[in-house]
């Protein structure tokens, strides 16, 4: 697809990341060898990376949310219906850290190669991590974005500003 327009410079990848995160499971490799998944999402996300790289095209790898391990979104229809304010959904910081140890792992050893953006940094202090930005709910289950939260929080991040500065 990158090969048929060349005017693509950029490349967004951006997943929960989950299923290549997991330990105890075992996936099927090309050489139909079984594998831990993590080792074969790893080994897969870096021929990914390779051959974008060899296109000449940079990439912009995006962590998953800040997942607190209950469903935030349902805690923010419900304060919504009940006319509670939407800062009852917010979360310990320590806890998205905790649930975001594999992906972490994953993640932050490709920040060598390409920009790595944690989202975390932009919906938590040090304390606790934000269920809204500016009163939008930013999600809509336990580890998705609601739209509106995905656009709010992409304002935060102003993507375009930090890669714009190219000629």
């Amino acid at each position: 697809y990158t090969t048929l327009f060349r005017s693509i410079k950029y490349v967004i990848l951006s997943s929960t990341w989950l299923p290549l995160t997991v330990e105890n499971q075992l996936a099927l490799s090309n050489a139909g060898k079984r594998e831990s998944s993590f080792a074969a999402g790893k080994m897969a996300l870096d021929r990914t990376l390779d051959a974008l790289d060899q296109l000449g095209l940079t990439v912009i790898v995006v962590g998953p949310p800040a997942l607190s391990g209950t469903d935030t979104g349902r805690c923010l229809t419900a304060a919504i219906v009940r006319g509670l304010p939407l800062t009852k959904c917010d979360f310990r910081r320590s806890l998205a850290d905790g649930n975001a140890t594999a992906t972490d792992a994953l993640l932050r050893p490709l920040s060598a190669r390409v920009t790595v953006i944690n989202l975390r940094d932009f919906t938590c202090n040090m304390r606790k991590c934000a269920a809204t930005i500016d009163g939008v709910p930013l999600y809509r289950d336990p580890r998705h974005l609601s739209i509106p939260g995905s656009i709010a929080l992409m304002g935060r991040i102003d993507l375009l500003s930090r890669f714009n500065s190219d000629p």
